[in-house]
């Protein structure tokens, strides 16, 4: 297959975060104390309900606004660790420091960018992801952000396929989508985008990254 470009989805497919640990640090800066057990369940069930239907409706990451309030009222069981942790949850979000690649993201990102693929982020989120990236030292890798809060629609609307597409000057049945949302990333299909859509890390090896350097850059060399 000819492909020019890659676009990613961010949480879950190139990062991942560590909602236990921040959870543990956050309620200790206050004095609380916080069992892990105790952690891994209460961040296992906000993630739960965050996926479901009842949540996916409210369309939370069409506005920064939308997303600080719905993820608020996610963190609200955190409230019995300790009063106000459900916004301390919610401001950490975007510290790249509760962020964990996943064992490959920075070797695939800058090995395609070397090899000169086009890549784009694509991404359903209410805040500012590059500084992730960067922290990481992979942001010079992304040539395209289109993230949900600054456009107000979100996947799978084709749009945010096709704005990547544009701006990297490639045509959608030339890109390829990776991400871990059937659902969502595997919308990339209605604009004409090709989906590989990860299953769930199970928390150890790799996230399943690899095939898409060979994939992307054994196209270049064939073409």
């Amino acid at each position: 297959m000819k492909l020019e470009a890659v676009l990613f989805d961010f949480s879950d497919t190139l990062f991942w975060r560590d909602g236990v640990q921040r959870m543990i640090m956050l309620a200790s800066q206050h004095g609380v104390t916080v069992p892990t057990g105790v952690a891994a369940q209460l961040w296992s069930s906000i993630r739960e309900r965050s996926f479901s239907p009842e949540e996916i409706a409210k369309h939370r990451d069409t506005s920064m606004e939308a997303h600080r309030r719905c993820w608020t009222a996610l963190y609200q069981p955190l409230e019995e660790l300790l009063d106000g942790l459900a916004d301390m949850m919610y401001d950490d979000q975007p510290n790249p420091a509760g962020f964990v690649a996943f064992p490959e993201t920075v070797p695939v990102l800058t090995q395609l960018h070397q090899a000169g693929v086009p890549l784009a982020v694509v991404s359903d989120v209410g805040w500012d992801v590059r500084p992730i990236f960067a922290h990481h030292g992979v942001a010079e890798c992304i040539n395209a952000w289109v993230l949900s809060f600054a456009h107000g629609i979100e996947k799978p609307d084709p749009r945010m396929f096709t704005m990547a597409c544009d701006v990297l000057g490639v045509s959608p049945h030339n890109a390829l989508m990776v991400g871990d949302n059937l659902e969502k990333d595997g919308g990339a299909v209605h604009a004409g985008v090709r989906a590989l859509v990860l299953p769930a890390w199970s928390g150890v090896g790799n996230r399943g990254l690899w095939p898409v350097v060979d994939a992307a850059i054994g196209s270049r060399r064939d073409a």
